[in-house]
């Protein structure tokens, strides 16, 4: 007999039936390599002052993405990317013209075009401020070759901006294609508006004395090519929006209260948001007083024109400083990433994960952080169908750091060898394994897992399983069912009850499976079930392969 991977110990059996299977897996990966904390870049200007609401890290596709970020080296405005799913960046690649030169900059922010909805668009567009001449600069970076602008378009002048104390740019593009950008200084806060890809820009006449430029913002588009302004204001310790309606080419007249927050200097930008862009709701998460364990992490949600407060992701009783949010776009799951006080000067980064819109929120991931130092400040990818990435700054290094908090549609052309000597486990790329033999009782069922649970969620998209079963050509029974799906420990729960592979005889076999995720600490797992034939006979069943390829 051999001992089952959950404990269980089969019995001879007289009727047997033997089996070799060998299963082939199309377009699925299996589960994921550990994450782990990356440095992007070691040498900021300033990571105090990097402080943003809105994102400053794109991922194009599960493998390549975009960090940007102000360089000290060359004190400029630059980006590093990736090919590997953030497990390592390239060499620092400065902006093209003004922005590319020593400045002084203090802060940046991006959008993707294809964080529009309807946008099918190539470019990152990046704001940034500087000191050197207090202005406001706009630059796009093409995904579709790296290409950049000959040159960097100052957006709008303004006399004084304060490092470390007025709010860092946002900038967003519109359904309708048009580009906007807020930025502080001068003791308050502009809009402005360009109608032709960034190559002029005119004021859309926000009414500025309502805003201070010791606020901060994010700007994010809504349907009929309006924007929505989110506005933290210091003064007041409320959050407001407004609404800009391209119709009229003009601002609200009044600020709709979200909710109130307690400002502290020691975190001045304490949330974040994200769009679906399915449903086009926008769902923002704050922290009602950072760094003070009164502070309660709240989900809010604007649907239809209102706001309404959807649940609590983190409550009272931790001293937590930036919450921030990212959204999948396949099943409008919401990650909020946040960084955790857990001395003095010394902060932990951590993420939630909500299936139901915010209203309730799982558990809270283990630290992803190597070091627990002074982290305050933290940014997502916003949004993506294949990769959650976060990034946070160590204020007292001046490093960007990055990981992975999941991994939705991972790496392809994993090779899985299923064995049964010492227990149902599916070994990636490891042929030393014994294949061994496993008993099936009649109507029973055996499971497969992978060597090592998920380390974080990882997503399988919907598609095709193929895979050939060989029946022992002394088998008395030869009609077995094929199940692909996940294992919380307990329980194995197929991608979905009516999706599987009835096989009679040795042949070939395929079947949909929709698509799945695999939670962190879960198992991907693979089943073979005797199912009712009415035969009274079990069967034992010798297992070897399991191959992904796309």
């Amino acid at each position: 007999m051999i001992e089952g991977q959950r404990g269980r110990r089969l019995p001879n059996v007289a009727l047997a039936l033997a089996l070799v299977v060998m299963l082939f897996q199309v377009f699925q990966p299996a589960t994921p390599v550990a994450a782990a904390e990356v440095t992007i870049h070691a040498t900021l200007f300033d990571a105090s002052d990097e402080f943003s609401p809105s994102p400053n890290v794109v991922f194009i596709s599960d493998q390549v993405g975009y960090a940007f970020f102000v360089d000290d080296v060359a004190d400029n405005v630059a980006y590093k990317k990736t090919a590997d799913g953030g497990a390592s960046w390239g060499s620092a690649v400065a902006l093209s013209g003004d922005m590319g030169t020593d400045k002084n900059w203090a802060n940046l922010a991006v959008w993707y075009d294809q964080w529009t909805p309807g946008d099918s668009g190539t470019k990152i567009h990046i704001a940034a401020a500087e000191v050197a001449t207090d202005d406001i600069w706009y630059n796009w970076l093409d995904t579709n070759g790296d290409t950049m602008r000959l040159d960097s378009i100052e957006v709008f002048l303004q006399t004084t901006y304060t490092v470390a104390s007025d709010g860092g740019p946002s900038i967003t593009k519109s359904t309708d294609g048009y580009l906007f950008v807020i930025g502080f200084g001068d003791g308050t806060g502009y809009i402005y508006k360009s109608t032709n890809s960034g190559d002029n820009w005119t004021d859309t006449a926000i009414t500025t004395d309502e805003i201070d430029d010791a606020d901060n913002a994010v700007l994010l588009p809504l349907s009929g090519g309006d924007v929505l302004l989110i506005r933290f204001d210091w003064t007041a310790d409320y959050v407001y929006s407004k609404v800009y309606d391209e119709a009229t080419d003009g601002w609200d007249t009044g600020w709709t209260t979200i909710a109130y927050w307690v400002h502290i200097g020691a975190c001045l930008t304490p949330y974040g948001a994200t769009l679906n862009k399915s449903t086009g709701d926008i769902y923002l998460a704050g922290n009602t007083k950072a760094d003070d364990t009164t502070g309660i992490l709240k989900a809010y949600k604007y649907s239809a024109g209102s706001w309404s407060t959807v649940g609590t992701i983190v409550s009272a009783g931790t001293e937590i400083f930036q919450v921030t949010l990212a959204i999948d776009e396949n099943t409008g799951d919401l990650y909020a990433a946040y960084t955790k006080k857990v001395a003095s000067n010394q902060m932990s980064v951590h993420y939630k994960k909500s299936i139901d819109g915010g209203a309730t929120w799982g558990t809270e991931s283990p630290q992803i952080n190597t070091s627990n130092l002074k982290y305050k400040y933290i940014r997502t990818n916003f949004m993506s169908s294949e990769r959650i990435y976060t990034v946070w700054y160590d204020d007292g290094n001046n490093y960007l750091l990055g990981d992975t908090i999941a991994d939705i549609t991972p790496p392809v052309g994993q090779t899985w060898y299923l064995s049964g000597g010492g227990g149902y486990v599916m070994y990636k790329g490891d042929t030393s394994k014994t294949a061994g033999t496993v008993t099936v009782t009649d109507d029973g069922s055996e499971i497969w897992l992978a060597d090592e649970a998920a380390t974080i969620d990882v997503g399988f998209p919907a598609n095709t399983w193929t895979g050939h079963i060989t029946f022992d050509v002394g088998s008395l029974d030869t009609t077995v069912r094929v199940y692909v799906g996940k294992w919380d420990g307990s329980v194995f729960t197929p991608s979905a009850a009516d999706e599987y592979a009835d096989v009679s005889g040795s042949s070939d076999f395929s079947f949909s499976a929709s698509s799945f995720t695999v939670p962190e600490t879960k198992w991907l797992a693979f089943k073979i079930e005797d199912y009712t034939d009415g035969d009274s006979a079990s069967a034992v069943v010798s297992v070897r392969r399991f191959i992904s390829q796309f």
